[in-house]
């Protein structure tokens, strides 16, 4: 499997693997017991359901503690209480953490100046309130949850199809 944007590959998207594994399962593609594994240049993915729920395995990046990206905090309008840092080759990507869910969920990102910050991606989290459970907190908000075995991260949700349609050639 690989990915596109409209500018570049991207080596890893979790939406777009998870929503490969809802139509092939969906589509009655493989047995509903079978697991679903992706050979990407992110390394092996695989994906199992349970139900109505995925749940897919990524590899774990370890995050180095890193100094306040000052630009990048000012395009969030954001002072982190942690700041890490993943180097890549294509650009670092940064970690930050708000100090609270309410500081997360009232972000409104300057995009203009995002685009000219040193990062070649960002990921904004706070501390849980409740159980280790992600919340994608924007207009298409989704709930995912989240354990760690093995070195990796499993992600676990809900897909759900949207539309269909046929291509004629």
């Amino acid at each position: 499997m690989r990915w596109f944007t409209p500018k570049t590959e991207v080596s890893l998207c979790g939406h777009a693997t998870l929503a490969s594994a809802h139509v092939i399962r969906e589509e009655g593609l493989v047995p509903s017991i079978e697991v679903i594994t992706f050979m990407t240049k992110s390394g092996d993915l695989c994906a199992t359901r349970e139900g109505d729920t995925f749940e897919m395995s990524f590899p774990a990046r370890q995050v180095q503690p890193a100094a306040n990206n000052e630009e990048l905090d000012r395009s969030l309008r954001i002072a982190p209480i942690f700041t890490g840092r993943y180097a890549v080759p294509k650009g670092d990507l940064y970690l930050l953490e708000a100090d609270s869910e309410a500081s997360l969920r009232a972000i409104t990102p300057d995009h203009q100046r995002l685009i000219s910050a040193p990062a070649r991606a960002v990921i904004v989290t706070s501390r849980p309130s409740e159980q280790l459970t992600g919340y994608q907190a924007s207009e298409r908000t989704g709930i995912v949850q989240c354990r760690w075995a093995e070195n990796r991260v499993w992600l676990g949700g809900r897909a759900v199809t949207v539309f269909r349609a046929h291509l004629l050639v």
